[in-house]
């Protein structure tokens, strides 16, 4: 018996070696996509494409900046306890605002950090240093934002260079995707949208899909790109193109300096 636990303990050991060196030589930044769910199933089913590609073998970060019921933590039956704020301003490692929900995919809730993002000029730097730190170990981050409605959107979001819009077919989801476009060009920026309807579409929804895509297109000249998973709207713009989590950290240096100056617009929103 005692000759088992050893060399069962000697595999963990060298499972979390392999872990280790890993994480250590993962050059290639993460791809990084923020998604807005706009409608009542969009979680559960970002939560099942998530646990998907992590399945796969791909290891992502989740940036959760919802504190909702229905979140991510919850959907996918871990909430962190600590908002990655608290590591920004020194009270605890990062490792310790970082839940794993199963083997690939972490949660970081960013309710806070993004509250306090553009601030102040200190802050912003510890914010993005901290990021810096995460890159090492993932292959994808996925923002999970809060979709603008009487708000404006996030930093976070804001310096995606890809959006993801997930959309039912009730008017209310419909609404707040075309409140958070609005926003979006209002703050100006090129980046790449897609949309997707959470539920199989049928003729209703093939056409509520098409008139959004062409009323983005004529009141906002925002071409939206209709996918039908996570994976799609990933895959839309090939990791040749740079934008990754280094495009996304510099995009973030310029947000945030930005909303320094012009306190009008509130830290962490644009």
């Amino acid at each position: 018996m005692n000759d088992i636990m050893q060399r069962a303990a000697r595999v963990s050991r060298q499972v979390d070696q392999a872990d280790g060196l890993r994480r250590l030589l993962h050059a290639a930044p993460p791809e990084v996509l923020a998604v807005l769910p706009c409608g009542g199933g969009a979680s559960r089913w970002l939560a099942a494409q998530l646990r998907v590609r992590a399945e796969s073998g791909l290891r992502l970060l989740v940036l959760e900046e919802r504190l909702a019921a229905g979140n991510m933590g919850d959907c996918l039956g871990r909430n962190p306890r600590f908002d990655l704020r608290m590591a920004v301003e020194g009270l605890m490692p990062a490792s310790s605002c970082l839940v794993e929900a199963q083997p690939g995919l972490e949660i970081a809730q960013v309710a806070a950090l993004v509250e306090q993002l553009g601030s102040e000029r200190i802050f912003n730097q510890r914010a993005i240093e901290q990021l810096r730190g995460l890159r090492a170990g993932h292959d994808e981050w996925v923002i999970v934002a809060q979709p603008a409605e009487l708000r404006s959107l996030s930093a976070l979001a804001f310096a995606a260079p890809r959006l993801l819009l997930l959309l039912d077919a009730q008017p209310m989801s419909i609404t707040t995707a075309y409140a958070s476009l609005k926003r979006l060009c209002q703050a100006g920026g090129e980046r790449h949208v897609s949309v997707c309807f959470t539920q199989p579409p049928g003729p209703r929804e093939q056409g509520l899909l098409t008139s959004f895509c062409e009323t983005a297109l004529n009141r906002l000249e925002l071409p939206l790109q209709p996918v039908s998973s996570l994976g799609e709207a990933l895959r839309e713009r090939a990791r040749e193109t740079g934008e990754s989590a280094d495009a996304f950290i510099e995009r973030l240096v310029q947000t945030t300096s930005g909303a320094t100056r012009l306190h009008g617009k509130g830290p962490g929103r644009v």
